[in-house]
C-alpha cells in the first residue's frame, strides 16, 4: 500500500477476502485518473545500485522511470510491476534496494501491485515487500485481483523455480482464474503474466488458440522463456 495509507490500511487489508483491495481505498485520491495505469517489468534490481548489466545501470533506469511517472502520471490509478523485481535470484537485499527506489511512488499515494518472475523468490519477497498487503487467494503464490471502474486486472504468478527460465501457473491458479473470471464477467478482464504465452501443439492446443489473442500461434516446441502451461491458460481464458 502507499506509505501515506499503510498504517490505516493494514487492518482493512487483513480482513479482505480474495486478495482484493476495496475500490474506495484503491481510488481514494479524488484526482485519480482511473483510466491510467503504469506498467513496469523486468526491473532486475540488485542490492548494489552501481551494478551494470547488459550495458546499463538497472537502478538508474528504474529511478528514471519513477521520476517520469511522478512528473507526468502521478495521478494514475496504480503501478503494476509484472515480475523480475530482483536481479537474479531474489535476495532480500535486492528487494531492500527495489523498495527504496520505488518509495517515491508510494509516498505520492500510488498503490503498487508487484508480481513474481523467474528471478524472484516468493519467501524473501514476502518478508521484505509484503507487509500490509492483502493475502493471496492462491496458496503458495503471489496472485491478485484488482478491480477498477473500467476493467479488472488479474495478476498471475508464473514463477516455477527461482533463477530457472520457464514459467508455470499450475492447476490451482488456473482454477482460481477460471472461477474469478466467471465471477467478474461484467467488466473487461486484463490478465497479466510474466512469461511469454506460447501454446504448443503437443498439448492438444485448440484449433482456434490464435484467435484468443489475435497474434499467438501454436508451436511444436515452446521457446526457453515460455509459460509451460500456455495452452491451459488460453483454454481457461477462452
Amino acid at each position: 500500500p502507499p506509505v501515506s495509507r499503510r498504517r490505516s490500511l493494514r487492518g482493512t487489508l487483513a480482513s479482505l477476502a480474495g486478495g482484493l483491495v476495496a475500490r474506495h481505498e484503491l481510488f481514494a485520491r479524488s484526482e485519480t485518473d482511473t483510466a491510467s495505469w503504469i506498467l513496469f517489468s523486468d526491473s532486475h534490481i540488485a542490492a548494489d545500485r552501481t551494478l551494470v548489466s547488459r550495458g546499463v545501470n538497472v537502478s538508474d533506469h528504474l529511478e528514471r522511470c519513477v521520476r517520469e511517472v511522478l512528473a507526468t502520471r502521478s495521478n494514475a490509478a496504480g503501478v503494476i510491476v509484472s515480475g523480475d523485481c530482483a536481479f537474479l535470484n531474489g535476495q532480500k537485499s535486492d528487494y531492500d534496494t527495489f523498495g527504496s527506489l520505488v518509495k517515491p511512488l508510494r509516498e505520492a499515494g500510488l498503490p503498487m501491485h508487484l508480481m513474481m518472475g523467474n528471478h524472484d523468490d516468493r519467501d524473501r519477497f514476502r518478508e521484505v515487500m509484503a507487509a500490509g498487503a492483502a493475502p493471496s487467494p492462491v496458496e503458495h503464490r503471489v496472485v491478485e485481483l484488482v478491480e477498477s471502474p473500467h476493467a479488472n486486472w488479474f495478476l498471475l504468478d508464473s514463477l516455477d523455480k527461482v533463477n530457472n527460465t520457464p514459467g508455470k501457473l499450475g492447476e490451482d491458479q488456473l482454477r482460481w482464474l477460471e472461477k474469478s473470471l466467471d465471477a467478474h464477467a461484467g467488466k473487461p478482464a486484463i490478465v497479466v503474466v510474466h512469461h511469454n504465452v506460447v501454446p504448443t501443439t503437443g498439448k492438444a492446443a485448440p484449433q482456434n488458440a490464435a484467435s484468443v489473442t489475435g497474434v499467438i500461434a501454436a508451436v511444436s516446441k515452446p521457446p526457453k522463456a515460455a509459460l509451460l502451461d500456455s495452452t491451459e491458460l488460453l483454454d481457461t481464458v477462452r
